[in-house]
C-alpha cells in the first residue's frame, strides 16, 4: 500500500501544498490507497493558497503535478502574467479598490480591497486604478484586458488625436451664426443624433490633468476654437474645438481611424 500522505511527503514542496491544501483529515490521507484505482479516480476537496476551495481527483493531482484551481487559473493575475507587457501594465495599475469614480465613498476604506488573485479577468465591476504617472482613472477588469480602458490622461497626453482641417474659416453653418448661438442652445434645438452626441460626449475639459476646471457648456459660444476633449460612448478621448465639429460634423476621431 502507498498512501496519499506517503506520497505527498516523498514529493518535496510540491507534496507539502498538497498536503497544506488537503480539506479532508490527516488519518483519511493515510487510508488513502494510491494503488487502488477507485481512489484515483475519486474527488477530493482542496483549497488553494489564495483561499479557493476546489474539488479535483488524485489521481489527477498525482499525473500533473499540479494543483489546478480553476479560479486561479479565471483571475486577472494568471491572465496579467500570460500577456506579456501589456499583462505587466495591468498587474502594476491595480489598487483593488471598488469604485465607480472619485465620489464613491467606497475608497474611504481599504478593507474593501480585492486580491489580484481573487478577481476574475473578465469581472465587469468598476474598479480604481493608477498608473506609472500617478494617475487616477476607473474601469472594470474586462475592459482592462480588452485594452479599452488605459489611463485616460496618458491617452490624451500622449496619444490624443488632434482634429486638423484646411476648410476655410465659416461664419455660418446652415442658417445658424456661430457667434451669437450657444452650444447648448443648438443642441437642444437640433433633433439629430449628431447634435444629441454632442451633448453626451462634451466633457468640458481643456487639460485631462486637469478633471475638475472644466468649462459649461452653457457658457460655450458655436464659433469656440479651443481644444476641448471628447469622450465617446466607447470610452475614446479626443481634443477638437466646438466650431470644428460643428462644420466638420465628425463622430469620435478615435472610432473613426479604426474603420
Amino acid at each position: 500500500m502507498v498512501s496519499f500522505y506517503d506520497w505527498c511527503i516523498a514529493s518535496g514542496k510540491y507534496g507539502q501544498d498538497i498536503l497544506n491544501a488537503f480539506q479532508g483529515t490527516l488519518d483519511e490521507m493515510v487510508h488513502l490507497d494510491l494503488m487502488d484505482n477507485n481512489i484515483l479516480e475519486r474527488s477530493y476537496a482542496f483549497k488553494c493558497m489564495y483561499g479557493h476551495t476546489f474539488e479535483a481527483k488524485i489521481g489527477d493531482i498525482i499525473k500533473t503535478n499540479k494543483l489546478d484551481c480553476k479560479q486561479c487559473n479565471k483571475s486577472l493575475y494568471n491572465w496579467c502574467i500570460n500577456n506579456g507587457e501589456y499583462g505587466r501594465e495591468v498587474e502594476s495599475e491595480y489598487t483593488g479598490i471598488k469604485s465607480k469614480g472619485p465620489m464613491d465613498i467606497e475608497l474611504k476604506s481599504n478593507k474593501d480591497r480585492i486580491d489580484i488573485h481573487n478577481i476574475e479577468y473578465n469581472s465587469e465591476r468598476s474598479l480604481r486604478w493608477e498608473c506609472k504617472s500617478g494617475h487616477v482613472f476607473y474601469g472594470s477588469p474586462l475592459y482592462r484586458v480588452q485594452g479599452v480602458h488605459r489611463c485616460p490622461m496618458c491617452l490624451v497626453n500622449e496619444e490624443c488625436i488632434e482634429f486638423k482641417s484646411d476648410k476655410p474659416i465659416r461664419l455660418r453653418v446652415g442658417n445658424i451664426l456661430l457667434s451669437k448661438t450657444k452650444l447648448y442652445d443648438l443642441c437642444k434645438q437640433k433633433k439629430s443624433l449628431f447634435y444629441k452626441n454632442l451633448l453626451v460626449e462634451w466633457t468640458g475639459m481643456l487639460d485631462i490633468a486637469m478633471p475638475n476646471n472644466t468649462v459649461n457648456i452653457q457658457d460655450v459660444m458655436c464659433d469656440d476654437m479651443r481644444g476641448f476633449i471628447w469622450r465617446c460612448s466607447d470610452g475614446h478621448y479626443w481634443r477638437q474645438s466646438v466650431y470644428s465639429r460643428l462644420t466638420n460634423k465628425n463622430r469620435c476621431l478615435v472610432c473613426l481611424k479604426s474603420i
